[in-house]
């Protein structure tokens, strides 16, 4: 294993070092994460150097702080983009928990239109264009956790509204909204978001877990509170 300095420069080689600061800091509280880092460093490194712009580099570091958030707990294992295959949307993470319980994590860092202006509340109409997105790439018969990193103030029922506004469109037979979002009708879009297991919000103070309550796997109580623990277990 390469020495913590080393992995650094090879990761970001002396470029981004505001997120290479965050991602050392993360490496140096967690030896699981900093094994993490060491096993999938080709294809971090890929990622940074594929980043072209600024929001592109943060959307990497809102991957990278999922999973180092995860490893604090020893009862997560996490393998990174393991279904993803050439041309496919696979999600993000595959999980382990307890050694029995498997599911996936897909991450989506989102942020106010006003460039992440402090106090901009994110709109339910945001959240709803993210779950039509990522609903996309839950994977049929797992429990499939969305993981928001919210950079804005997020209004307490935003997931709520979102979920609401999308059944009264499915409801209503809105045809056009679901194709502009690559499902064959409102019903294939039903039969996908019943895979969407919840959504977990991490705003780098706190986290706060929706469980969807048509999911067709529900998040179990064990596992739940364990997500929710990860707040406290790194420090926020």
């Amino acid at each position: 294993m390469s020495t913590l300095d080393d992995l650094m420069q090879s990761l970001f080689d002396g470029t981004a070092t505001h997120v290479g600061a965050d991602v050392e800091r993360w490496a140096r509280r967690s030896r699981r994460f900093r094994h993490f880092l060491d096993q999938h460093a080709s294809k971090i490194r890929a990622k940074v150097r594929s980043a072209k712009t600024e929001p592109a580099l943060h959307d990497v570091r809102a991957e990278l702080e999922a999973a180092a958030l995860l490893l604090l707990d020893d009862r997560f294992s996490v393998a990174y983009e393991a279904l993803l295959a050439s041309g496919d949307r696979g999600p993000d993470f595959t999980i382990t928990f307890r050694a029995n319980l498997r599911f996936h994590v897909e991450v989506r860092r989102i942020r106010s239109r006003n460039a992440e202006a402090a106090g901009t509340e994110l709109s339910a109409g945001r959240l709803q264009s993210v779950l039509l997105d990522k609903t996309g790439q839950v994977q049929t018969g797992s429990i499939n956790l969305l993981w928001l990193s919210v950079v804005s103030d997020l209004p307490s029922d935003a997931v709520l509204q979102a979920h609401r506004t999308l059944l009264r469109a499915a409801e209503t037979k809105d045809e056009a909204l679901f194709a502009r979002n690559r499902y064959a009708s409102s019903a294939d879009f039903l039969r996908q978001y019943g895979w969407l297991s919840g959504v977990l919000i991490w705003n780098a103070a706190d986290i706060r877990l929706w469980p969807n309550p048509l999911a067709r796997r529900p998040l179990p109580r064990e596992l739940e509170l364990a997500l929710t623990r990860l707040s406290a277990l790194s420090g926020k």
